[in-house]
């Protein structure tokens, strides 16, 4: 199968979370002899450093600034945005552009593309994603996660026909809003003013050309965005947690959320539904207490033992776990072994394959003290478990 992959949008931390973003799209598009082939559209402030180190592009294009305007009936929120609404038709823009790259490369090669999908470099995955069995030409796939009242939007994989569709909607943008759309759109009754998100437009956009889509649950993510890296998640969210490298029992996603991450659960999907106390995991120096979680509709609850994607940190590995009464996790913490010496320059990674310079560049430490302490450290000291937050006399941790 032939595969083309579109990624658009700023590199923000592809330096940090570039492995797991490399790991996840060709695990997913591991297909019976397949060929992975990367378009790009690359804004000017932008060099794309370590995008380019990580993907070998076909063609790299650079972005061209967006003269389409906004329609009055689009809503968005700042949330340290400079101009949200102009970022949304930018963002359809950079799609649309990324479609006539694959359009060409296509006619030069006399075959289209199979499947298409759409990157962006800020999207740290949360655990590895199986190609969608029985995928049609005209289906895309999207993450059930943040989709509000429509779709995410985010990302999105599917067969070329409905991709072409995803990619190319900034067409519609201008089209008059039938009562056929309306209905599509199934406003709340008593909205005085016609108010669009960017997951609903996508929604519409969709069913006005007859493309199906399907949401999957297993497909999670942690935005690592400007706005993400200025409020809580880089605290004690999901930016946080990653870095701490924490094993999750299962993850827990809401449709529609204030937090606008998953919650990582020390037990299985299972014992949540049973309505037994578990706890949710963050960074080393947030503890939760145990409780219990009501699953219901607009939330999905994915085991993810056996195919969550940790933060590419050393030198450590989070102790095995195995699950224990009625499928709860024990609380684990990343230790160093004890023969580790003080200051001692990180040399190895614990992960196949990635690059010693990634390892040293990036490596989380359990953080002790204020909330606001995250830092990234390339030397280490060794401290005795009665002055950190080690859980046994019996390992050592990592302190600053």
């Amino acid at each position: 199968m032939r595969h083309a992959v579109c990624l658009t949008g700023m590199e923000r931390s592809f330096s940090e979370i570039g492995w797991n973003i490399h790991e996840a799209v060709h695990h997913l598009l591991r297909t019976p002899n397949a060929s992975v082939h990367f378009f790009g559209v690359r804004p000017a402030n932008d060099s794309w450093k370590y995008v380019r180190s990580w993907f070998a592009f076909e063609e790299i294009s650079l972005q061209r600034y967006c003269t389409v305007p906004v329609p009055r009936w689009y809503g968005c929120q700042e949330h340290g945005r400079t101009d949200c609404r102009h970022s949304f038709v930018q963002e359809l823009c950079d799609l649309d552009q990324c479609e006539a790259m694959l359009c060409v490369y296509e006619r030069q090669h006399g075959a289209e593309f199979h499947t298409v999908m759409r990157l962006r470099a800020d999207v740290y995955w949360e655990a590895r994603v199986n190609f969608p069995r029985g995928l049609r030409p005209d289906e895309v796939v999207v993450p059930f996660m943040e989709s509000g009242s429509g779709l995410n939007d985010h990302v999105a994989f599917g067969g070329r026909k409905g991709m072409r569709v995803f990619l190319t909607r900034v067409h519609q943008l201008h089209q008059n809003i039938t009562k056929e759309d309306l209905r599509i759109l199934a406003l709340p009754r008593g909205q005085k003013r016609l108010l669009i998100f960017s997951e609903l437009f996508l929604k519409l956009a969709l069913a006005r050309q007859r493309v199906k889509y399907r949401v999957i649950r297993e497909w999670m993510y942690c935005l690592h965005t400007k706005r993400a890296l200025l409020d809580q998640r880089g605290v004690y969210g999901c930016i946080a947690r990653a870095r701490a490298r924490r094993r999750c029992g299962s993850l827990m996603c809401a449709k529609s959320n204030v937090k606008y991450w998953c919650l990582c659960l020390n037990a299985t999907c299972a014992t949540v539904d049973a309505g037994v106390p578990v706890a949710s995991l963050g960074p080393a120096h947030i503890q939760n207490r145990a409780r219990e979680y009501n699953h219901h509709r607009g939330a999905a609850c994915v085991d993810v033992q056996h195919s969550q994607l940790l933060h590419p940190g050393c030198p450590w590995r989070s102790h095995d776990y195995s699950l224990s009464y009625p499928g709860v996790m024990p609380l684990t913490w990343p230790v160093l072994p004890r023969n580790a010496s003080r200051n001692t320059e990180l040399q190895n990674c614990p992960q196949e394959g990635l690059p010693r310079n990634l390892c040293l560049q990036w490596t989380p430490c359990a953080v002790r003290g204020t909330r606001t302490q995250q830092l990234m450290l390339l030397h280490l000291d060794i401290v005795s478990p009665k002055d950190s937050y080690a859980p046994t006399p019996s390992s050592w941790v990592l302190t600053i």
